[in-house]
């Protein structure tokens, strides 16, 4: 009875490695680091369009940067959804 009681107690406490977390985590990652890059590029565009001076780069400054931008952070949160699911499957 004894033995029983420390054997549940030890393996209880320790943490079990899956490859499946681990792909999940690379998944979330790739991910933010898509979220990162769409945020560079609208800000690079931006720069660029606001240089040129054109008679059309307010409009495209304010709808395609913009655009890329929030897509951008729509990525990040995306990822940051899959890093707490996966903080949620690793806890049960």
């Amino acid at each position: 009875m004894e033995k029983t009681k420390v054997y549940l107690t030890e393996s209880l406490g320790k943490p079990e490695n899956n490859s499946k977390s681990n792909h999940k985590n690379i998944i979330g990652k790739i991910v933010s680091i898509i979220g990162f890059l769409l945020i560079i590029i609208s800000i690079v565009l931006s720069g660029y369009f606001i240089i040129i001076k054109t008679e059309h780069a307010f409009l495209i400054l304010v709808l395609l940067c913009s655009g890329i931008f929030l897509t951008g952070l729509f990525f990040l949160a995306i990822a940051h959804i899959i890093t707490l699911l996966q903080h949620i499957s690793n806890k049960l």
